[in-house]
Order: structure tokens, then C-alpha cells, then sequence
């Protein structure tokens, strides 16, 4: 008999006629290793594991509708293609094997197959660098994580650091696909947010992805996403309604060390009104004139760590 599955079955030993041991070519190798798991668009989320050489295991799963992702560790045991996991938190995990190459191996459970792909190398970029190409020549990118890191002109180019990010790659030489890691590290930078004024709906949504929510009143329309900008936890994107154009960006800072990055940066670019600004609320310019200015920029740090962009030329 031969199977192809990985769940239990139940079959009386009179109907085996008789039983061949084959010995494999290439057997599954995972210690030392790592793979990822991805599944976004059915449930959206995606995952790592590393099995490391002394038997333990990290276990990394992220989740991209809420935009974070946690590590686990435990102990591992890999033998006649049963894969165990005792991890913390969790408890024990079984996987049967099913199938595998030198670059992925097959979980069937419950009659559904979930591929693993083997991590080939790990490239360190930081926050604020430009595209990389990652592979080999004629390699084509076929998923990132866009957590991370993001897909263009078939190139990685980093969204946020203090992470790791994954793709996926048709191999031109191995013609399969394989894995790689992208750790991307956190460079502070400030964005120019007026970039966005007069912008669309639809500009912004090609530019960033889809709004966590959208919300529309009889004023104004606002998009509003999370955990797009490692200085951020929500920014909102104002447009008016006849115009359908962007005109105010506000946003609520992750902690007081992106409140003070970015307080003393826009003090070194625009002016600060010392007559409307107090102890917990400041207030900015382009210009000394508020008559003339076209961009105004709020900071509070009280009740609320918030900055509103404006433009006064709308």
C-alpha cells in the first residue's frame, strides 16, 4: 500500500498483502534550519520555524490584519517523518510529513496540504535603504509579507524596521521556489506628510494599501490606517468633500521617543509660534507669518501624543 496522507488510518493487517522498505535518495534534512509558512489570504497570517541543532526550536508567527506577531520557543523531535513540537505557551504540536524536496516539505492534515519553504539565506537591510535584488539573476519574487518589507520593480524594499520580513522566489536555476529572510533594522527618518496634501483617495490607497477603516462624515472623508509607519499607531488622512483632495494628516505617536524624534526635527525645518504654543500643545509653520504660511503642523503631548499636518493653502 501507499498513502499520501497524514492523518490515522485504521485497516486490518489481513488485507496487507506485503510490505516494501525503501530506502530514500535524498532524505529530509530540517535540523539547523529554517522554513516559512505562509497563508494571508486565507487567514492572514504567516510563520517561521527554526530547528536549531541542539534539539530546541523558535516559532515565530505574525498576524497581518493586527499588525504584530510574537516568538515561542521549545524542543523539537523529527523521526520517521512524524514532526513533534512541544512549545511554550501552546503545547504539543504534531505534523505528519507527507512529501519533500531540498527546498520545501508538505504537512497534510485534515486533508489540506500546508508547504514549507526552506529559508536559502538571510539579507540585513535597514529602514530607510533602497530596493535590493535578492536570489539569483532571472529569479522572480512571488510573495513579501508587506508587513515588512514590500514588492518593486522585483526588487525588496523595506516598509518599516524593527523586523523581519519573508519572500518567497521562483529559483531560475532550481525551478522551485524557496524562501528568504529579510531583517530590516529601524532608522529613524520623519516623513514629509504635506507630500500627501491634495492627493486622492484613490493616490493614497495605491501608495499605502487599504485603510484599516474609513469613515465619512458631512465635512470631510478620512482614511485611517494602523501599523504603517513604525512612528504611528493610527494616522488619518483628510480629504474634503467637493474637492475630494487631502488636506489635513494627523496621526497618534507609538511612544515619547517618536513624539521628541519628531519634534526636533520639525523644529529644525519650520518655525515655531512661541505666542499660541504652551506646555503640552505647539504650534509650527513654513513661514513667521501666519497670513502666508501654507503648511501648519500642531504637536501635542497632552492627554494625547498627537501631530496634525495642514494646509492652509487649500
Amino acid at each position: 500500500m501507499t498513502f499520501n496522507v497524514g492523518d490515522p488510518m485504521n485497516f486490518s493487517v489481513n488485507d496487507i498483502k506485503d510490505i516494501t522498505f525503501v530506502e530514500e535518495d535524498n532524505p529530509l534534512d530540517i535540523v539547523g534550519s529554517e522554513w516559512f509558512y505562509e497563508e494571508v489570504e486565507k487567514n492572514g497570517m504567516y510563520e517561521s520555524l527554526e530547528f536549531h541543532e541542539d534539539g530546541t526550536l523558535t516559532y515565530c508567527p505574525y498576524y497581518v490584519n493586527y499588525h504584530s506577531g510574537y516568538t515561542i520557543s521549545g524542543y523539537y523531535n523529527f523521526e520517521d517523518y512524524m514532526l513533534t513540537m512541544q512549545l511554550s505557551i501552546i503545547g504539543m504540536i504534531t505534523q505528519p510529513i507527507t512529501n519533500h524536496s531540498e527546498t520545501s516539505y508538505v504537512v497534510t492534515s485534515g486533508g489540506e496540504n500546508s508547504v514549507y519553504y526552506k529559508v536559502q539565506k538571510v539579507y540585513n537591510i535597514k529602514s530607510n535603504d533602497d530596493p535590493i535584488s535578492i536570489g539569483n539573476e532571472g529569479d522572480m519574487i512571488t510573495f513579501v509579507d508587506n508587513e515588512y518589507i514590500t514588492l518593486e520593480n522585483n526588487k525588496i524594499k523595506p516598509i518599516k524596521g524593527g523586523g523581519s520580513g519573508y519572500a518567497l522566489v521562483k529559483d531560475s536555476k532550481l525551478n522551485a521556489i524557496v524562501a528568504y529572510r529579510i531583517n530590516v533594522e529601524s532608522v529613524k527618518s520623519i516623513k514629509d506628510w504635506t507630500y500627501y496634501f491634495k492627493k486622492t483617495k484613490d493616490e493614497i490607497i495605491t501608495d499605502l494599501g487599504e485603510p484599516f477603516l474609513t469613515q465619512d462624515s458631512d465635512d470631510m472623508d478620512i482614511l485611517i490606517y494602523y501599523g504603517n509607519d513604525p512612528a504611528f499607531t493610527l494616522m488619518y488622512f483628510c480629504f474634503e468633500k467637493e474637492s475630494g483632495k487631502m488636506f489635513m494628516f494627523q496621526a497618534a505617536f507609538t511612544d515619547e521617543e517618536n513624539w521628541e524624534f519628531y519634534k526636533d526635527e520639525i523644529e529644525k525645518k519650520y518655525i515655531k509660534d512661541e505666542s499660541r504654543s504652551s506646555g503640552t500643545v505647539l504650534y509650527y509653520y513654513d513661514t513667521d507669518n501666519l497670513l502666508t504660511a501654507s503648511v501648519s503642523i500642531v504637536i501635542q503631548s497632552s492627554p494625547t501624543m498627537l501631530i496634525n499636518y495642514m494646509d492652509m493653502k487649500r
